[in-house]
């Protein structure tokens, strides 16, 4: 059960999952929502289930949990049943696992329920009272369905030494827990990257970012590190290779650049295929992954 759009990219589905478990005979059912944006490609692990959602945004949403249904039917023949970072998902696996007797185990790669906190949080007054209360009632119900399937769950299996240690002092028992850090697939990386080729590179001190950015990840202050950095080299340029996982940041982002002047020292490529992302970074002089302390990201 996997809160990611299907295909998945992330090195700890993709390749723990789909590519080294099944050889040492362990199959991976799959049920997940589809990337209408990502050629469908079928999984190698096991069976799959991957449904388009409906409607707009906030309609999809609502409807995700019914892409877990069939778990009722493969709970009986499973080993156990998973859920990974997706809190309803987690109380639908929980009561199949119950119902047929299997073991239930939740994998926590991020505190989803405390970045809906912080989200809650950085909405303003302007973005509507109704928005804003209904996302603060989000985090409220997410914070306790996340404790209440945590404390049931069979075990655990979690991102960092960090998280475990914080997970303990809610109460939960440090043997329930397993660490499992994200990985990478090396596969990717070798050979090298062949530099990508583009005007908008040539002659520029190039400093690159890959990934997720936002508001709560204080992207904030990598443009300010280029305002700063403009004045005694005109010609330096930042990279980001990603984008919000959100519209609220996609479009704080591209606000930013303009209020700040930083059109002409800012490229944004936006989301691409890593293979792709791998070539623009290979371009840059200089990788930078600021990541602000405090209890969303030090767990990473």
């Amino acid at each position: 059960m996997l809160r990611d759009p299907y295909p998945p990219y992330r090195a700890d589905m993709a390749v723990l999952f789909g590519r080294c478990l099944p050889l040492r005979g362990i199959q991976t059912d799959l049920l997940a929502a589809m990337d209408p944006g990502r050629p469908q490609t079928p999984w190698p692990a096991g069976k799959s289930i991957v449904r388009r959602l409906p409607g707009p945004r906030w309609f999809a949403y609502l409807c995700l949990p019914l892409v877990d249904l069939p778990i009722f039917g493969w709970a009986r023949q499973a080993d156990f049943v998973q859920a990974r970072d997706r809190i309803r998902s987690g109380l639908i696996g929980l009561l199949a696992a119950r119902i047929f007797a299997k073991p239930f185990i939740y994998w926590m790669s991020f505190p989803i329920a405390q970045g809906h906190e912080v989200r809650a949080r950085e909405l303003r007054i302007e973005d509507g009272k109704l928005r804003k209360a209904a996302a603060h009632a989000r985090a409220w119900l997410a914070q306790r369905a996340e404790s209440w399937v945590l404390q049931r769950a069979d075990h655990l299996f979690v991102q960092s030494q960090a998280m475990r240690d914080g997970l303990v002092l809610t109460g939960l028992k440090p043997e329930k827990m397993t660490v499992v850090p994200m990985g990478i697939d090396l596969d990717r990386f070798l050979p090298a990257p062949t530099p990508f080729s583009d005007p908008i590179l040539s002659n520029r001190r190039v400093i690159a970012h890959l990934g997720t950015i936002g508001r709560s990840r204080s992207t904030d202050f990598l443009l300010e590190l280029i305002q700063t950095l403009r004045v005694e080299f005109p010609d330096v340029l930042l990279l980001i290779v990603g984008d919000g996982l959100n519209e609220d940041d996609r479009h704080w982002i591209r606000q930013e650049l303009i209020q700040r002047d930083l059109a002409k020292h800012v490229h944004l490529t936006g989301w691409i295929e890593q293979s792709e992302a791998l070539r623009w970074v290979a371009s840059a002089s200089i990788g930078l992954s600021p990541i602000p302390r405090g209890a969303l990201f030090d767990v990473s």
